[in-house]
């Protein structure tokens, strides 16, 4: 294995062990990587709701899912706050140095940020729901940004109505419920 595949190696392995919301008090921990894995599992399900059904584009997607944090390997989690002075594109989504995640297309990158923000409300919810009230401020200003977000021209219809029937459903059922 030469240099280079090993510093990838350890990226990985790092992953797994960089905590996300570190500067959020929190009940239950969360990894990068355990997040990446959910973020991916969330646009598998919405890929059919914005016309993805290509097996290529399937795993365009899973990739650029699963490499969206990448970079975090090395930064360690990146606060949403501080995500605002990270390069974005005239859609407003993130476009940091992530070899997968830079390859995608527009239409799945905008499927990978909505994920990735159902994600975080998820996990959001379910603190709310084990008896984090710290975090009620995230929750809502989150729940906000993602009605936000699908009223972009760009998100599908259907897309808005199952997300903010999703939200309302973790919102009374807690972690039960998942995207």
């Amino acid at each position: 294995m030469d240099q280079n595949e090993s510093l990838l190696h350890e990226l990985d392995d790092r992953l797994s062990i960089v905590k996300r919301w570190g500067i959020v008090r929190a009940i239950h921990t969360q990894s990068v990587a355990e997040h990446c894995f959910n973020v991916q599992r969330i646009c598998i399900k919405l890929a059919p709701y914005f016309g993805v059904v290509d097996l290529d584009q399937m795993f365009m997607l899973s990739q650029a899912a699963l490499h969206h944090d990448d970079d975090e390997a090395v930064y360690g989690d990146i606060p949403s706050p501080a995500k605002a002075h990270v390069k974005t594109d005239e859609n407003g989504v993130d476009v940091r140095a992530t070899a997968w995640y830079d390859d995608a297309d527009i239409e799945l990158k905008i499927i990978v940020k909505l994920a990735d923000m159902l994600e975080a409300y998820h996990f959001i919810a379910m603190e709310f729901h084990l008896g984090n009230y710290y975090i009620r401020n995230h929750r809502s200003g989150l729940r906000n940004a993602i009605v936000r977000f699908l009223q972009k021209p760009d998100c599908p219809a259907a897309v808005h109505d199952i997300c903010l029937k999703w939200i309302a459903s973790v919102d009374t059922e807690g972690s039960k419920v998942h995207p």
